[in-house]
């Protein structure tokens, strides 16, 4: 069975969200070689609500996580879900798939890898960044304080050229959010302060009343992948010591333990 599809539906969390979170995002089995000598690679979609990856294929040796997350986009059924991803899942026909297939919203990293995009979404935000919608959210644990500044602007404000490439952003928005990292020293005094500034696509409507926390928890919840999915199967499950070389067995070993966690 070459792909690992389970039925997900979207459930509200216990704080009332409408919106579940999924996150896209591919794993490496660092042992693992193909007959290439590369690493076998698997790509995932995360419900970061329920905790399940209901959903995984192998990347392709010669390929990378881009086409994958596209095939399986095809076959999903995300509606009344927000799909997250990195820099390099921001494609124009992964969200046009998802949001007319998979009839879901989406919230996506966006880097240099978009350069046209990305340059005009810095200048509107020079340009009106003080009618932007704001939020502020703090956070304080393992050692360091944090605070994150979300900006929203209107995505009709971007060029006719680029709203023709992004499915939904005419109607949807721009995001900037800037963290402010403080480091607690030993002596309990701040040690270090680094500050970070990303953006981000979304179809989500800036007009609706919740788009500064769907926005928020779309931007944070993503990293919920990694720490909750990729590094238990890592260091609870021991995923990374595989070293078989046959993808039969690495596809089946990997879906076991994302099955298992999933029961957990």
């Amino acid at each position: 069975y070459q792909d690992f599809v389970f039925p997900l539906l979207p459930v509200p969390n216990q704080k009332g969200h409408d919106k579940d979170i999924v996150a896209i995002d591919g794993q490496a089995i660092r042992a693992s070689r193909t007959e290439e000598g590369r690493q076998h690679q698997m790509l995932s979609f995360y419900s970061t609500e329920t905790g399940i990856a209901f959903c995984q294929i192998r990347i392709d040796s010669k390929s990378n996580e881009k086409p994958a997350a596209l095939k399986l986009a095809q076959r999903l059924d995300l509606a009344g879900t927000i799909v997250t991803g990195d820099a390099m899942h921001c494609e124009r026909q992964l969200v046009k798939t998802l949001m007319q297939q998979s009839r879901a919203d989406y919230c996506m990293a966006l880097k240099m890898n978009q350069s046209t995009t990305a340059a005009a979404v810095k200048s509107l935000f020079d340009l009106h960044g003080s009618n932007a919608l704001c939020g502020t959210v703090k956070d304080h644990g393992h050692g360091r304080d944090e605070v994150r500044t979300t900006y929203v602007l209107p995505g009709e404000l971007l060029a006719e050229n680029i709203k023709k490439r992004w499915w939904g952003i005419e109607f949807g928005a721009i995001v900037k959010q800037v963290s402010e990292r403080t480091v607690i020293g030993t002596n309990g005094q701040s040690d270090q302060t680094t500050t970070q500034t990303r953006y981000y696509l979304t179809s989500l409507s800036p007009n609706c009343s919740d788009i500064m926390r769907n926005v928020q928890r779309a931007i944070r919840n993503h990293w919920g992948i990694e720490n909750c999915l990729h590094h238990v199967l890592d260091v609870d499950f021991h995923q990374d010591a595989s070293q078989s070389k046959n993808s039969n067995y690495i596809q089946n070993i990997t879906q076991l333990n994302k099955f298992a966690l999933a029961i957990i």
